[in-house]
């Protein structure tokens, strides 16, 4: 989160900008309140980091978040309102045909991925199954063994897998038995978990206060403000406004603590992503959760009890 490029250092109280502080800052937020507050903080800096306009990025900061008069509780005016593809909130499906277009484009975008992709194809033009399970070329052996990841390199996107891809493409042999695909999903999350981190529990209280005690918006506020305007602020002053009464070392606790967890949150799509998905989730699960209950107590003859009728697993 701290700029790394040098500027003008401003160390006073009095040289914060007019809009600071918000009011958001000292509000008790709700889930789909706080998932609307880091998604606009994101979408500002996501654009700046695209386009380069800091002066559109300037102006949609103060029409976005200084001007922002979001206040709902239910999320039913903001970035949770209208009509809803609440099918990309379901976290196991299948491969969308867009997901499985992407990942061969960001395939093609390098020599190796460009090999397997000609291979693919001629062995779809040709058909000889044999050549796969038998003698496959030494090039689609190795893919065959590989993960698409060792073919591209999303270093160089512009746009981070997580804010394209549903998640991470995965093969299922259905052919096996509900016990051996548990185990086996299990050792492969294991895996996964230890690579890319432990997501034990929902996004919920616990880290909203964490957000607000250590002021995540304040921080990220302020110094993507300075990287706009070609200054930065000293951690003595962040710490002096986020803790005026601070009796432990608060820069410390800023550089350590505070910029941790801004960065966990706004360095990519992957946090505010998993975040929307958890509350369209839960409204899901909800509705499903009424609407059953509505089905098993409604029209009940009380000489004969109709069967339950079962509820399809849809979205939307």
């Amino acid at each position: 989160m701290k700029s790394e490029t040098p500027g003008k250092l401003i160390k006073r109280v009095e040289q914060l900008p007019g809009w600071f502080p918000l009011p958001v800052y000292s509000d008790s937020l709700t889930a789909p309140q706080w998932h609307h507050e880091l998604a606009m903080r994101l979408a500002v800096q996501t654009a700046h980091r695209n386009t380069g306009d800091t002066q559109k990025a300037i102006s949609t900061f103060h029409n976005l978040i200084v001007k922002s008069k979001y206040r709902d509780k239910n999320g039913s005016n903001g970035l949770l309102s209208g009509k809803r593809d609440r099918r990309r909130a379901w976290p196991v499906q299948e491969l969308s045909a867009f997901d499985a277009a992407y990942v061969s484009a960001l395939m093609s975008r390098r020599k190796t991925g460009q090999n397997v992709l000609l291979g693919a194809r001629r062995f779809n033009r040709l058909k000889r199954t044999h050549e796969l399970a038998i003698k496959a070329p030494p090039t689609m052996a190795a893919a065959r063994r590989r993960s698409f990841g060792d073919y591209i390199n999303d270093r160089t996107e512009r746009i981070h897998l997580s804010e394209v891809l549903h998640g991470v493409p995965l093969t299922i042999d259905i052919t096996q038995d509900d016990e051996t695909l548990k185990l086996a999903f299990q050792v492969w999350l294991a895996g996964a978990r230890a690579i890319l981190g432990q997501v034990k529990r929902p996004i919920g209280d616990k880290e909203f206060a964490e957000w607000r005690e250590y002021g995540i918006l304040q921080v990220f506020d302020l110094e993507f403000w300075g990287r706009l305007n070609g200054f930065r602020y000293s951690d003595a002053l962040l710490a002096k406004v986020l803790w005026p009464h601070a009796e432990v070392d608060a820069e410390e606790r800023l550089r350590k603590v505070s910029r941790k967890k801004a960065n966990e949150v706004f360095r990519d799509w992957t946090f505010v992503t998993r975040f929307w998905r958890q509350l369209e989730l839960s409204t899901f699960l909800e509705g499903t959760k009424i609407r059953t209950t509505k089905t098993s107590t409604a029209h009940k003859s009380p000489s004969r009890l109709r069967r339950r009728n079962s509820i399809t697993l849809t979205f939307g």
